[in-house]
């Protein structure tokens, strides 16, 4: 069953009565192609190489469009554009590399704050009493 549970996250937003903490999944029942969520994967869309990002499109446009000709079903012409394009942005298109550096705003008074914050959130969550 495990293999069937997708995109799962403890939601923070949710106040329960009980000292509980809410899980939201996904089950995927149906042998399904996903595709990743692009809000998920932040790319560093600053360091790239617009110009060889387009040429290497120029350079593959005739055997895309050859391969096209030759596909009849326009589900999987869609899927062969896909996965094209996937490949082009894998070669020049990076994921951001997420650090406390890369954020300017994230300094150490902020993290002295923010693990007091969890600290202090952790322990509301195991102390409050069924009347709170």
């Amino acid at each position: 069953m495990h293999n069937h549970i997708k995109n799962w996250h403890i939601n923070e937003n949710v106040n329960t009565e009980f000292n509980h903490e809410v899980i939201l999944f996904t089950i995927v029942m149906k042998k399904v192609k996903l595709i990743e969520n692009s809000l998920n994967a932040s790319y560093n869309l600053q360091k790239v190489d617009w110009k060889d990002f387009d040429e290497h499109l120029q350079k593959t446009k005739d055997k895309i469009i050859i391969k096209m000709q030759r596909i009849m079903s326009l589900k999987a012409k869609v899927i062969y554009l896909t996965e094209c394009i996937k490949n082009t942005v894998k070669l020049f298109v990076f994921k951001q590399q997420i650090c406390t550096k890369s954020k300017l705003w994230w300094n150490n008074e902020f993290i002295k704050r923010w693990k007091m914050l969890s600290l202090k959130k952790w322990i509301w969550k195991r102390c409050r009493s069924d009347d709170a």
